[in-house]
Protein backbone atom coordinates (compact mmCIF):
# COMPACT_ATOMS: atom_id res chain seq x y z
CA UNK A 1 0.00 0.00 0.00
CA UNK A 2 1.03 3.46 -1.02
CA UNK A 3 0.15 6.82 0.51
CA UNK A 4 -1.44 8.66 -1.49
CA UNK A 5 -1.65 12.47 -2.12
CA UNK A 6 -5.80 12.41 -1.28
CA UNK A 7 -6.02 14.55 -4.70
CA UNK A 8 -8.28 11.82 -6.72
CA UNK A 9 -7.82 9.00 -8.78
CA UNK A 10 -5.17 9.87 -11.36
CA UNK A 11 -2.93 11.33 -8.81
CA UNK A 12 -3.30 8.06 -6.85
CA UNK A 13 -2.17 6.31 -9.92
CA UNK A 14 0.80 8.68 -10.47
CA UNK A 15 1.96 8.01 -6.58
CA UNK A 16 1.94 3.99 -7.33
CA UNK A 17 3.73 4.41 -10.38
CA UNK A 18 6.28 6.70 -8.97
CA UNK A 19 6.47 3.59 -6.33
CA UNK A 20 6.55 0.65 -9.09
CA UNK A 21 9.40 -1.60 -9.88
CA UNK A 22 7.34 -4.14 -12.23
CA UNK A 23 7.58 -4.79 -15.79
CA UNK A 24 3.94 -3.75 -16.64
CA UNK A 25 1.13 -2.19 -15.40
CA UNK A 26 -2.99 -3.58 -14.52
CA UNK A 27 -5.51 -1.25 -12.95
CA UNK A 28 -7.87 -2.82 -10.50
CA UNK A 29 -10.56 -0.92 -9.27
CA UNK A 30 -12.16 -2.54 -5.95
CA UNK A 31 -15.64 -3.02 -8.21
CA UNK A 32 -13.64 -5.39 -10.89
CA UNK A 33 -14.19 -8.91 -11.28
CA UNK A 34 -11.38 -10.13 -13.44
CA UNK A 35 -11.66 -13.44 -15.12
CA UNK A 36 -9.49 -16.89 -14.38
CA UNK A 37 -5.75 -16.77 -16.09
CA UNK A 38 -6.91 -13.21 -17.47
CA UNK A 39 -3.19 -11.98 -16.40
CA UNK A 40 -1.20 -15.37 -17.43
CA UNK A 41 -2.93 -14.60 -21.05
CA UNK A 42 -2.11 -11.43 -21.22
CA UNK A 43 1.65 -11.60 -20.35
CA UNK A 44 2.10 -14.68 -22.50
CA UNK A 45 0.58 -12.62 -25.29
CA UNK A 46 3.19 -9.64 -24.48
CA UNK A 47 5.88 -12.02 -24.09
CA UNK A 48 5.62 -13.49 -27.61
CA UNK A 49 5.09 -10.08 -29.24
CA UNK A 50 7.36 -7.30 -28.01
CA UNK A 51 6.00 -5.17 -30.32
CA UNK A 52 3.22 -4.57 -28.71
CA UNK A 53 3.44 -1.92 -25.50
CA UNK A 54 0.05 -3.25 -24.41
CA UNK A 55 -2.85 -5.42 -24.98
CA UNK A 56 -6.58 -5.57 -23.75
CA UNK A 57 -9.72 -6.85 -23.47
CA UNK A 58 -13.83 -7.06 -23.56
CA UNK A 59 -15.17 -6.17 -20.12
CA UNK A 60 -19.01 -6.76 -18.82
CA UNK A 61 -21.12 -3.80 -16.50
CA UNK A 62 -22.95 -6.20 -14.50
CA UNK A 63 -25.11 -4.74 -11.77
CA UNK A 64 -24.29 -5.59 -7.46
CA UNK A 65 -26.93 -9.00 -8.11
CA UNK A 66 -24.95 -9.39 -11.26
CA UNK A 67 -27.39 -9.10 -14.00
CA UNK A 68 -25.51 -8.49 -17.25
CA UNK A 69 -26.16 -4.71 -18.39
CA UNK A 70 -23.36 -4.22 -21.10
CA UNK A 71 -21.60 -6.79 -22.46
CA UNK A 72 -18.85 -5.25 -24.98
CA UNK A 73 -17.78 -6.44 -28.32
CA UNK A 74 -14.50 -7.41 -29.28
CA UNK A 75 -12.54 -9.56 -32.15
CA UNK A 76 -9.91 -11.44 -31.69
CA UNK A 77 -7.30 -9.29 -34.31
CA UNK A 78 -4.08 -7.62 -32.99
CA UNK A 79 -4.93 -4.23 -34.02
CA UNK A 80 -2.45 -0.81 -33.86
CA UNK A 81 -4.92 1.57 -31.89
CA UNK A 82 -2.68 4.39 -30.66
CA UNK A 83 -4.15 7.03 -33.08
CA UNK A 84 -7.40 6.36 -31.65
CA UNK A 85 -6.66 6.27 -28.38
CA UNK A 86 -5.05 10.03 -29.15
CA UNK A 87 -8.24 11.36 -30.30
CA UNK A 88 -10.02 10.11 -26.63
CA UNK A 89 -11.87 7.33 -28.55
CA UNK A 90 -11.57 4.00 -26.98
CA UNK A 91 -12.89 0.63 -27.55
CA UNK A 92 -12.42 -0.90 -24.06
CA UNK A 93 -12.12 -0.01 -20.11
CA UNK A 94 -8.71 1.01 -18.81
CA UNK A 95 -9.26 -1.93 -16.30
CA UNK A 96 -8.73 -4.56 -19.07
CA UNK A 97 -5.26 -3.81 -20.12
CA UNK A 98 -2.14 -5.08 -19.31
CA UNK A 99 0.75 -2.19 -20.19
CA UNK A 100 4.30 -2.61 -20.53
CA UNK A 101 5.50 -0.24 -17.74
CA UNK A 102 8.23 1.78 -19.27
CA UNK A 103 5.71 3.46 -21.44
CA UNK A 104 3.56 4.38 -18.74
CA UNK A 105 6.54 5.74 -16.80
CA UNK A 106 7.67 7.41 -20.61
CA UNK A 107 4.39 9.22 -20.68
CA UNK A 108 4.75 10.64 -17.45
CA UNK A 109 2.02 8.90 -15.71
CA UNK A 110 -1.98 9.60 -15.64
CA UNK A 111 -2.89 13.70 -16.59
CA UNK A 112 -3.99 14.58 -12.70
Amino acid sequence: IVPGPRKGIAAALNAGIAEARGEFFARCDSDDWYAPNRFARQLAFLQNNPEFGAVCGKYTLVTESGKVVLDSVMNNSSEEITSELRTGYGRTHLCTYLIRMQFVKELSGFRE
